[in-house]
């Protein structure tokens, strides 16, 4: 069975799969299509489990090739992505308004301070 070697990226792991393919292509040796694509689905990730099993049900594996399948997920990484980077973007974000809320927060209570010292002289 084709497994995911740890840190492989799945465009890495495509490629590596491909290369074993053509491998046995060469040396004459047949291999069933929805075999390999049902073991390369199966091969990813746990992150990718929820989209994999989304496939499996809504296209006839029969009917894709390996070369469409990476299409699909390649698409779905790239999705995965863009959202990672929202989300990363939105917690800067999040974090700089609380960084400048405790500075003022700080910088307000300073004064306070300060005013008392004043008042208190």
């Amino acid at each position: 069975m084709f497994a995911l070697i740890e840190g492989e990226t799945m465009s890495q792991q495509y490629d590596r799969l491909t290369k074993i393919l053509n491998e046995l292509r060469i040396k004459g040796r047949e291999y069933d299509i929805d075999e390999v694509l049902e073991n390369f689905l199966r091969s990813l990730p746990a992150q990718w489990r929820m989209y994999t099993i989304s496939i499996r049900s809504s296209y006839e594996l029969r009917n894709l090739d390996l070369v469409e399948l990476h299409g699909l997920l390649k698409t779905y990484e790239l999705d995965m992505s863009q959202d990672n980077k929202m989300m990363n973007n939105k917690k800067d974000a999040e974090w700089e308004l609380l960084a400048h809320r405790m500075w003022s927060l700080s910088r307000n209570k300073l004064r306070r301070d300060l005013q008392e010292i004043i008042t208190d002289k």
